[in-house]
């Protein structure tokens, strides 16, 4: 995932707590997330959150924050309609395995999302 927004010109905070936190890079701010609060208002000052299906993804769209879904090719029940909407929220993109195992597509088409979008200077957590 680091990968695919390496380069895109905006400030990144990591939503990421308790495991595997030795793998985000340098430029990914981590913020303390000990408790809902916290984590609410690290989401709250982000334009656009990027997760895969968690209980962030979920936070975020409720709050009307803009959110990017990664799902795998057999995605959570609540996805797995057709397309990459979702009818339980509207600020909601998926972005969705091709191949199982395979993550590349999906990374490439979301940096080609955030340069579209013009998604530069702004905090994506």
């Amino acid at each position: 995932m680091f990968e695919a927004v390496k380069g895109i010109d905006a400030d990144f905070i990591c939503l990421q707590r308790d495991n595997d936190m030795e793998v985000c890079p340098d430029w990914v701010r981590q913020v303390p997330l000990d408790n809902w609060l916290q984590t609410q208002e690290v989401i709250a000052s982000c334009d656009l959150v990027i997760t895969s299906c968690t209980s962030v993804s979920h936070l975020a769209a409720a709050m009307g924050i803009e959110t990017w879904v990664v799902q795998p090719i057999m995605p959570y029940y609540l996805y797995a309609q057709p397309g990459n909407k979702t009818a339980f929220y509207n600020n909601m993109q998926l972005y969705r395995q091709d191949v199982f195992g395979k993550w590349d597509s999906v990374f490439i088409n979301i940096n080609s999302n955030l340069k579209k979008e013009g998604v530069y200077n702004a905090n994506v957590g």
